[in-house]
């Protein structure tokens, strides 16, 4: 039997069925359009990201990266790998060199300089945080660096499994191209996307 070839694919990936991610592959039929109350989710989703990105713009000082979204996909990753060797503190709307062995593809909403490497960042439209007893770290749009996150007192993080897999995806990438923080040891394993 002849395997098809798997092209690297994005983030949303880690977070789906697997059975859809075959059927979004293999293209078994034509595909549905979203219904109107999903389109509506998503085009919310999308001005929420585009708020955030405008306010990020507000508050930027001279060194942070904004990378077009309009510009081609090699445009994109040609800017974001320059902008990561410039060091640059903060990159919005950046998208990472393909990981061909592990054909993983995506785009972090930021990246964030962290002790030498970088932290993926994903813009949500959703809670993120709940009331709790305890405290989360967390940061200003103007300093969304892990130097510069303070306690939220009587807070907790509100649990999402695919925001998880969503940034663990993007670590991966940074991973394989040696451009993760360096707080983390990556495992030898996953640079060959066993992983």
């Amino acid at each position: 039997m002849q395997s098809l070839p798997i092209p690297p694919l994005g983030s949303y990936v880690a977070k789906r069925c697997p059975l859809r991610v075959q059927f979004d592959l293999v293209k078994p039929g034509v595909p549905l359009e979203p219904t109107p109350d999903v389109q509506l989710r998503l085009d919310q989703g999308v001005a929420f990201e585009t708020a955030i990105v405008g306010e990020l713009a507000a508050v930027a000082p001279a060194d942070w990266v904004f990378i077009d979204e309009e510009r081609y996909f090699s445009a994109q990753v040609d800017a974001t790998v320059a902008a990561i060797g410039a060091a640059a503190p903060v990159i919005v709307g950046s998208r990472l060199p393909d990981d061909q062995t592990a054909a993983r593809s995506g785009a972090p909403d930021l990246l964030v300089r962290d002790q030498g490497g970088y932290v993926p960042i994903d813009v949500k439209h959703h809670r993120t945080v709940d009331a709790g007893d305890s405290s989360i770290l967390v940061s200003s749009l103007s300093a969304p660096t892990p130097d510069a996150a303070v306690p939220l007192v009587d807070s907790g993080l509100r649990a999402s499994k695919d925001d998880a897999l969503q940034l663990a995806h993007y670590r991966r990438m940074l991973e394989a191209h040696d451009r993760d923080d360096a707080g983390h040891a990556p495992d030898p394993a996953r640079r060959r996307g066993r992983a």
